[in-house]
Parts: structure tokens; sequence; C-alpha cells
């Protein structure tokens, strides 16, 4: 499969279901230029569109190629203003630089304890002149010129991680501090520290800690979406300042600490459990005895993740109606796990942050999960034909259906 996959043919607005998207990455073309706007109108999609569309740009992924297109592990995707895009390799720890084609430009640091390296590679944090990473498990922010020169680090206090640095050199942290009392949750605090280290505004964000093994009975499955939790706390920082705070039971979403309030909401029912799915989660559970037995409710979460763009943007991942894959099957010689066969699309609701209207809704292609948006542009991952990770970029349409 070549580096950088790009059709003619690909260039179609999709407008419901994108079932092959993924497909035709093996199919080695590179005939499309790239756009002249990079990240187009970067105030499109602000007003009320109903339906949202899809144009795919590229996909680049490989199995057996070379190194910089192969992705062990997609931790997550940083995008800039250019359309270029930082991706954090999890499975060899590296931060890798990419253009607004796709095409591979630089590794930015590397993996180790010494002055521009890290041990983790995610999150990442952009500002207008500097790419860093939050490095958890040395305590420090290890900091790159965009183009990888110039690293420095900055010490972190113990117990706190960095979620977003502005361009004056300071840091948003998020700290998690323990319940007051023996039955008392954590909670959680976010904590904006000067460039010179000090501590100078705080203010309380709900928790969304789940139960101990939840994680773990998730992975193993290889799919969340039957998260049966309704009282989990959803956060997402706001760039512009503040931050989005829901509970995934409640259709509601509210913006705080910023210049404004603001309340997104829709009044929409919940979806139900159907019985195939209640019935496989209940199998599952029962093929891990020690993980916390979490019994479905008859309704699905109304929220399942939340996110905030640079344009003003607010993302609002909802349940959809569960279609059925057959899994994979395991490896020869392996013990066989339980899998989930029922899964969900993932769709987003979009809404002006500003105004608070509501704009559209996004259904993703089967199979594809959302890893970072700037401007007009997504950034999605999906699985090829032979189990490799690949990474697609699609531009939003518009679309004139309601």
């Amino acid at each position: 499969m070549g580096r950088v996959e790009r059709t003619v043919a690909s260039r179609l607005i999709i407008v419901v279901s994108l079932a092959a998207s993924a497909c035709d990455a093996k199919s080695g073309h590179e005939t499309i230029a790239p756009s002249a706007s990079p990240v187009g109108n970067a105030s499109l999609l602000m007003d009320s569109v109903g339906l949202i569309g899809l144009e795919h740009l590229f996909t680049i992924g490989t199995v057996d190629g070379e190194a910089e297109y192969a992705f062990g592990r997609v931790e997550s995707v940083t995008a800039r203003d250019d359309a270029g895009f930082y991706v954090c390799d999890g499975q060899d720890t590296q931060l890798r630089s990419y253009d607004s084609t796709g095409r591979f430009v630089a590794n930015i640091g590397r993996n180790g304890r010494g002055p521009a390296e890290y041990l983790t590679c995610a999150p990442v944090l952009l500002s207008a002149d500097t790419v860093a990473i939050s490095d958890v498990f040395t305590r420090r922010v290890v900091r790159f010129g965009l183009d990888g020169s110039r690293g420095d680090t900055r010490a972190v206090p113990t117990g706190y991680s960095v979620v977003a640095l502005r361009a004056d050199g300071a840091m948003w942290v998020l700290e998690t501090r323990p319940g007051r009392a023996p039955d008392e949750r954590s909670w959680n605090v976010m904590v904006l520290f000067s460039p010179a280290g000090e501590p100078v505004d705080s203010f309380d964000v709900p928790s969304g800690r789940r139960p101990v093994g939840f994680q773990t009975l998730v992975t193993a499955t290889e799919n969340g979406t039957l998260n049966p939790r309704l009282e989990d706390s959803l956060l997402a920082i706001v760039p512009s300042g503040g931050v989005l705070v829901a509970t995934a039971a409640e259709y509601r979403i509210d913006l705080r600490h910023a210049s404004f309030a603001r309340t997104l909401s829709r009044d929409i029912p919940a979806l139900e459990y159907s019985r195939a799915e209640r019935d496989e989660w209940h199998r599952i559970l029962e093929a891990f005895p020690a993980q916390p037995q979490l019994p479905l409710p008859d309704r699905k979460p109304h929220i399942r993740a939340l996110r905030a763009d640079e344009v003003g943007r607010a993302w609002v991942q909802v349940a959809d109606t569960a279609y059925r894959r057959e899994p994979a099957p395991d490896p020869p010689g392996a013990a066989r796990r339980p899998r989930l066969s029922y899964i969900e699309q993932s769709v987003w609701d979009l809404f002006d942050l500003q105004q608070g209207d509501y704009i559209g809704r996004l259904r993703l292609p089967p199979g594809h999960s959302l890893k970072a948006s700037r401007g007009d542009r997504i950034w999605l991952v999906s699985a090829g034909e032979d189990g490799e990770l690949l990474l697609s970029v699609y531009r939003l349409r518009a679309n004139a259906l309601p």
C-alpha cells in the first residue's frame, strides 16, 4: 500500500453512510493536489445546516511499508492552523509531524528521560509557535518549536495533568483531589499556572472517574459503546476559555468559567438498548467475574463525549442505534474472549458556542473514530483490511438536506 492515498473519485460529499471509505486506502493513487487554502473557511458550519456531509481528502497508513506511515497505537492527533498535524504513536512512543497532504515531515523529539525526550507522547498541547507534550511519567512538559526545534522542559507539580498551553506560556492543569471522607468520590480542580510557575487561578470541575476495573473490561471487549454508567461526568476544555461540563444521562451541556455563560441542549429522547445488546453485555460480564457487574439501564446515555474546537464550536457525541458487526477471530492458539458484536457509529452534534445555536449532526463512517478537528477538517482513525491502522482526513460540508 502506498504512503498517501488520494483519488479524485473520493472527493465526493458523503451524506448518510460511508461504509467503505477506508477500503480505497490500498489503491496507492497520489493524484490530488493540496488545497490552496488548507483549512478552508474557519467560519464554515457556524450556521444551522441540518445534516453535515463529509468530503474525503486522503488516507495514510500501511501494514508493511515505511515506518513513518505504520501506526501501532494512535494515542492522539493534534492539528495545526496550516492543516498539518501531529500523531502520537503510543506503541513506539513517538510524536510524528505530517503536512497538510498527509506527507511525513519529521519526528519530534524521541523516547527517553533526557532533554527533548519523553516517556509518553500524549496529550499534545499546541500554541501559536510551540508544540508540547505533557509527559505524565517524568512529571514535566517537553516543549518544541512547531518544526521540532529548540526542545526544552518544564517541571509540573506532582498530581497534576497538563491539559492546555496558552500562547504566553501559562498552563491549565487538571488536579485530581481525593475525597475528604471515606465514601466521598474524588473531584477535579483546574489550576492556571503563570509562565513563572505560580498558581494564579483555579475552579472545581466534575470528576469523570469510573469504577475500578471498568476500563479493563471495555478494553477486553474492544468496544466501549455499551457503557451503562449514566452518572458519568464529562468535561472538555474550550480553547478560547472555559470548560464544557455535562452528565451522560441528560442532554444538557453547560459552559462554565468563560467570559459568558451558555447552556446547550436538545429535546430528544434517549435510545433504548435492544434485547440483543442487553444479552450480549450480560454474557461478557459473566466471562469477567472479577470486573464490576454493571447492569444495563433501560436507555442509553444521552451523551458519550464532549469536545470544543478553536473556531468556537462544541462537539457532542450522542448514542446511536447499534448495528451488528462480526468480531475479528482470535489469533490461533489464543484463549477465546467474548467481544461486542453490536456497535454504534460515531455520531456528533455541533453547536455554535457564541450564539448557543444547534448547527447540525455529523455521522462518521462505520468503524471510524474522531481524533481531531480544526477549521473545516476532521481526522479519523479506522482499521484496514489487514488490521493496520488508517488515519483519514475529511472536510466538513454543509448539506441542503433537512
